[in-house]
């Protein structure tokens, strides 16, 4: 994909093209990965690219603290456009959350996206084409990137060195991400290892402990946290109601979407082992959770989670959101 979007790039001077993702992609990652061949062809230089450190990359991405990408940023960037490239054989300006663009942002772009310097390309990064300001994307070239199958990704994985167990498990710690992290293709890790001490880590945290696994950076302790956080919640642990919904909503609006996130895909695993569905990558451990569960509880638990992640959206209030997801995680078991 990365390289018919090259070979376009080098028969137009004008061009900015809109890149469709699917949701969970690591939009940094995959945008650096497109960026690198119409940069260059060098192998050294595609990997500073691919790192963020090469000086004919320049990213367009929201200030530490901010949600947006304001003008201001959209000046310096274009100001930098406008010079040759220092080492590659163009210059490429990633927008790797184009949705991010303030209006008067967005704006400052359609001059540069009319008549763009000859060695400048825009690539921009979005999950829907509505996201994006119908001006910008009358003057894009649109690709949708069509995520890798289940398989691809196993075979990634075991091509990797890992067994199918480990590569199963991780599939189901990354179904948040189309992209399976590159610290886990670059070297082999141990995932027994980690697993079983991240569990150790989960079942003996205090509750605040506990409660900051939920946002770690880790994928698998913010899984096996994220587990040991319902299985408590199920049993009705009161305190940990208020504390979770209090510490996780001064984490941030972005932290809680994928900490619901994955309570939704874990709601949806308890489902599946109510109904006997198979999976491949089904964890055993969601089957204990399930013993004095109904179908019904957990529809509606699930229900409660999908409403929780539509009233983010629409800026809700944190701890109000999470609250009704604990409560009604609470009614999940039979007394």
């Amino acid at each position: 994909m990365a390289t018919n979007v090259a070979d376009k790039e080098r028969n137009r001077c004008a061009i900015s093209s809109l890149l469709l993702v699917h949701p969970g992609t690591n939009r940094t990652e995959k945008g650096r990965e497109m960026a690198a061949p119409l940069i260059s062809n060098d192998p050294k230089e595609q990997g500073l690219i691919t790192r963020g450190i090469h000086p004919d990359l320049i990213e367009l991405t929201s200030l530490p603290g901010k949600d947006k990408v304001g003008i201001a940023q959209v000046r310096d960037a274009i100001r930098q456009g406008h010079f040759s490239p220092l080492q590659g054989q163009r210059k490429v300006c990633l927008i790797s959350y184009a949705e991010t663009l303030t209006i008067e942002a967005a704006n400052a772009l359609l001059k540069i996206l009319e008549e763009p310097p000859k060695s400048l390309v825009f690539l921009l990064l979005a999950e829907n084409a509505t996201d994006i300001l119908p001006t910008i994307l009358s003057r894009s070239s649109v690709v949708r990137l069509v995520p890798p199958s289940e398989k691809l990704r196993l075979a990634c994985l075991t091509t990797a060195g890992y067994s199918k167990e480990d590569a199963h498990y991780l599939l189901t710690v990354f179904r948040g991400k189309q992209e399976i992290p590159g610290s886990f293709l670059a070297k082999h890790q141990d995932i027994g290892a980690l697993r079983k001490k991240e569990e150790n880590r989960a079942s003996s945290s205090t509750e605040q402990s506990l409660i900051e696994m939920l946002t770690s950076k880790d994928l698998i302790s913010r899984y096996e946290g994220t587990l040991a956080f319902l299985k408590l919640l199920s049993q009705s642990k009161g305190a940990l109601v208020v504390l979770g919904a209090r510490k996780l909503a001064q984490t941030g609006r972005k932290e809680v979407e994928i900490f619901l996130q994955e309570m939704l895909y874990i709601s949806l695993d308890l489902l599946y082992a109510q109904l006997s569905v198979p999976s491949s990558r089904f964890d055993e451990r969601i089957r204990s959770l399930t013993n004095n569960m109904t179908i019904r509880k957990v529809l509606r638990f699930s229900k409660s989670v999908a409403n929780a992640l539509h009233s983010i959206e629409v800026y809700s209030p944190l701890e109000t959101v999470l609250l009704s997801v604990f409560l009604a995680s609470g009614e999940l078991v039979d007394e």
